[in-house]
Parts: structure tokens; C-alpha cells; sequence
């Protein structure tokens, strides 16, 4: 499952149909390097910077970081330059490697790639209040028909919430969670006494 050249993740295997599909995978790589960190740190950080060093660049113009979901090839078979098929607008194939991309950026306290993905979400997607929630600019084209990237983007904002709030599973996982329970496992009030049922 995962590509010896490179270290990225391959895109999936389904044993049940004896089934592979051998392409490298960014938002697999970026979820599995985050998921994994707190139990092989150096195995998750490469397989982080896998997908740093090759899927992940810059806009031109200080309009932020894009992550491409896989690597373009030519008529050839030959790799092309990623900067030179990256349009801002076209979150397409990528917007879930965007989305898992911006929670491993925290877990591995990468603020360059954090702050470039931010950038590019707020630039390309122009976020808004409507209806008591934030929902992004629907009329920005982005690679798939039928989809804008604001459609695309509303359908990972929980994922961007997750990115923005995420403490990182270190702190998640080493938290002392039974400093507001008693010795029954019952929840403490704020005053250090048993909470009793309404």
C-alpha cells in the first residue's frame, strides 16, 4: 500500500474484489500521516513530508498553497511541473487532499502549509455568513461539472472547522480526561462535586 519510490500511500485496495488502484494519494497519505503520528512519529512526519515536498506548492502572487490530489502526467507519461497546472479556483480532484492536508498542517505544527491553505480557502471561496452559518461563494468554477468550488467547499467545512481548532492528537491523547470525573467515572461540576441528574 505504500509506493517504495516515494513513500505516499497508494489510493486503495479492496481485497474483497481483488482490486488495487496503485496511484499515490495525497489526501490518503495527509489523513494516515495525521491519524498515525502519535504511534510511529518519524514513519507518520515522512509520509507528511511525502506530500509536503511533491503535491503541495504555492500561487503565484501570494494567493496561497494548493495540494493536488495526484501528480499530472504528460501525453508521454512523463511528470509535469505542478505549478503549471494548479489554477487557483481549481479545488477539483483536490479538495479533499486541501481538506486533509489543513488538519495534518496542525498536527505536525507546519504553519507555512497552514497558512498557505487558509489563504487559498478564503481567497478562492470568499467565506460568508448566510443563515446563521458560514457557508463559501458558489460562482467560482472548479473543475468538475456541476460543482463550483464554493459547492465543493461546503461539503468539507467540517473539516476546516476540525483544521482551525485541532490542538493536535498529542494533546488530545495525553490530556488527563479523569481530572473532571470522579472515582465511579461520574462527571465533576465545576466546583469539584458529583453533578446530580435533572
Amino acid at each position: 500500500m505504500q509506493n517504495p519510490d516515494n513513500k505516499m500511500l497508494r489510493a486503495s485496495f479492496h481485497p474483497s474484489m481483488d482490486l488495487a488502484d496503485k496511484s499515490d494519494s495525497a489526501y490518503a497519505s495527509a489523513f494516515v500521516a495525521s491519524m498515525l503520528k502519535e504511534w510511529d512519529p518519524e514513519w507518520a512526519e515522512e509520509l507528511y513530508n511525502a506530500v509536503r515536498d511533491n503535491y503541495v506548492g504555492n500561487y503565484e502572487y501570494d494567493m496561497g498553497a494548493y495540494v493536488l490530489e495526484s501528480l499530472p502526467e504528460s501525453a508521454k507519461g512523463k511528470l509535469k511541473d505542478i505549478s503549471s497546472v494548479a489554477e487557483p479556483g481549481m479545488l477539483g480532484e483536490g479538495a479533499l487532499a486541501i481538506a486533509l492536508m489543513y488538519v495534518a498542517s496542525r498536527d505536525f505544527n507546519d504553519a507555512e502549509v497552514f497558512n498557505g491553505i487558509n489563504k487559498t480557502i478564503t481567497n478562492i471561496t470568499r467565506p460568508k455568513w448566510v443563515e446563521s452559518e458560514i457557508r463559501s461563494s458558489d460562482d467560482e468554477p472548479s473543475g468538475i461539472p456541476g460543482f463550483t468550488t464554493g459547492n465543493l467547499y461546503n461539503m468539507f467545512q467540517g473539516w476546516a472547522l476540525f483544521a482551525k481548532v485541532h490542538l493536535g492528537w498529542e494533546t488530545i491523547i495525553d490530556y488527563d480526561w479523569s481530572k473532571n470525573r470522579d472515582s465511579q467515572g461520574q462527571l465533576l461540576d465545576y466546583g469539584g462535586s458529583r453533578q446530580t441528574p435533572p
